[in-house]
């Protein structure tokens, strides 16, 4: 076989650069060679191609689920801290309504108190003013 015709390691019978008709083995030309070459080179560039997008694709898969993962566990996290200032507030602000209750209630007597007290003023100054004269 000549030494453009034999096979690179590698390479299997049936990418041998001859061609195959009828029983009898006919060469090919060179350019015919190399386009079997290209062909071959091709589907191996291909091939590595695809191997490399899809661990790619496989490790983002595998980043977009612990980022979403670690997502989630954080907007747990946040509303959990949200609960807890949220009830504090609540708590607060009962206090400060009980609070404010109580201070009307003290206003609300003292303003009766206040109206109570006026009432007897004016009795009181109306007899003092009948007994001066």
């Amino acid at each position: 076989m000549p030494k453009s015709q034999r096979l690179k390691p590698g390479l299997s019978a049936a990418d041998s650069p001859e061609k195959v008709t009828a029983g009898t083995a006919e060469p090919l030309s060179v350019a015919q060679t190399i386009m079997a070459a290209l062909q071959r080179t091709e589907h191996c560039v291909l091939t590595k191609i695809y191997s490399t997008v899809t661990a790619a694709v496989g490790e983002l898969h595998t980043k977009i689920d612990n980022l979403s993962r670690d997502l989630r566990s954080e907007i747990l996290n946040v509303r959990t801290e949200f609960t807890k200032v949220f009830e504090d507030v609540r708590k607060e602000n009962a206090t400060f309504v009980t609070c404010i209750e109580d201070l009307e209630e003290g206003a609300n007597w003292y303003a009766n108190r206040v109206v109570e007290l006026e009432a007897k003023v004016t009795t009181l100054s109306s007899q003092v003013n009948k007994m001066t004269k």
